[in-house]
């Protein structure tokens, strides 16, 4: 179980990071492969090629991808925990 001493400090960088990677992903751009003339962002990207394809109900594909981000900062605080990286705000 994590102590709640770690578990505060580490909801604030998933707070701080989770309105940043947004806009990186968003910045990155991809060639659309539906279009080859076409750019879009990464961030469409990803959820348009790889987790829309999926799934046939648009609400169970935004589920899925909402679950993946979750998946992905679980890991990463994981990680962060594991090792004793604690950032004090």
């Amino acid at each position: 179980m994590i102590d709640p001493e770690y578990g505060g400090r580490l909801a604030m960088i998933v707070f701080f990071f989770s309105g940043i990677i947004p806009r990186l992903l968003s910045m990155i751009l991809v060639q659309n492969p539906e279009n080859a003339s076409e750019e879009i962002n990464l961030q469409n990207y990803l959820y348009k090629f790889w987790i829309v394809p999926n799934f046939e109900n648009p609400m169970n594909s935004s589920l899925a991808g909402a679950l993946i981000y979750v998946a992905i900062w679980s890991f990463i605080l994981w990680i962060f925990y594991r090792n004793r990286l604690i950032f004090k705000v």
